[in-house]
């Protein structure tokens, strides 16, 4: 009897270890089919960042972008281009693993409200990557629109010559000679009736751009205007955020999708000030005159 209870319990514990080898056999198996499966096919698409301009040239944007290729096996490609959604070139093209498509594209900006996005969209089979820029106007800056802008200076009139009375007696200079020494004119300054500025100041734009960044905060952060102009918020965020613009006077509170722009018109003199709702440090003022 106490043999036949002695094989029992090894065979039960023969059980226990068969059971246990097959359930870490299977947790092995799976990490395997996970790993295996991480290793999945994917792409890179970047632009040279020094190939591009944020302000176009003759009406013509040029960039030179990439793609890089970890795919397993060769792959086509559907590559675009957009310009504020508004699609503006497309192509397709092949690429072996592990190699490199270049290429350098100049294209035509169609008619279109700057600031703009330019976006690269490339769609593999397995995947879809995007890369972009933006497109300035070229008053656009980043300096504080209080700055005022001088235009060039105007070519110096020419001088009149100065117009004596014929009722006013002219007295000749007299210059006193002492022997010896030479006479020192001392020269007879007329004093000008009217001067002409260096240069002129030009009223700010009717439209004022402002620029937001999760990194940099609004660009730029103090704006002045006269009443009846606008301001235009753009999301200028490359990290693709979403924010929520407001007045602190309550004049409008409105979303700003990546890329998205709001303009609001200011008829009343005074000092507004706007921030962001999700990131309460980013402030900015507009002082209407």
């Amino acid at each position: 009897m106490l043999n036949k209870f002695l094989r029992l319990l090894r065979d039960s514990a023969d059980l226990e270890r068969a059971i246990i080898i097959t359930i870490l056999a299977g947790i092995i198996i799976a990490a395997v089919l996970v790993i295996e499966g991480k290793e999945e096919n994917f792409s890179s698409l970047y632009i040279y960042p020094d190939s591009y301009t944020n302000y176009p040239v003759n009406d013509t944007i040029s960039f030179t972008y990439g793609v890089k290729s970890y795919e397993k096996e060769r792959t086509g490609y559907d590559f675009e281009v957009f310009i504020d959604d508004q699609p503006v070139d497309k192509k397709h093209f092949e690429i072996n693993p592990g190699d490199t498509h270049e290429e350098n594209e100049t294209l035509k900006l169609p008619y279109i409200e700057l600031p703009a996005k330019v976006n690269l969209v490339l769609k593999s089979p397995s995947n879809t990557y995007a890369v972009h820029y933006w497109l300035l106007r070229p008053q656009d800056t980043l300096l504080p629109a209080e700055t005022p802008v001088v235009a060039p200076a105007a070519p110096a009139a020419p001088a009149i010559p100065a117009v004596t009375p014929a009722e006013t007696p002219v007295t000749p200079a007299v210059t006193s000679v002492t022997p010896g020494v030479t006479p020192v004119m001392t020269p007879v300054i007329t004093p000008s009736s009217a001067i002409t500025p260096a240069g002129t100041v030009v009223s700010d734009p009717t439209s004022i751009p402002v620029l937001i960044d999760s990194r940099r905060g609004f660009m730029p952060e103090k704006v002045s205007i006269r009443a009846g102009d606008s301001v235009k918020w753009v999301n200028y965020d490359i990290g693709e955020s979403e924010f929520t613009l407001t007045s602190k006077e309550d004049l409008f509170t409105v979303v700003l999708k990546e890329g998205k722009r709001f303009e609001y018109q200011f008829n009343t003199p005074g000092t507004y000030t706007f921030s962001i709702k999700e990131k309460p440090r980013i402030k900015g003022v507009v002082r209407v005159e």
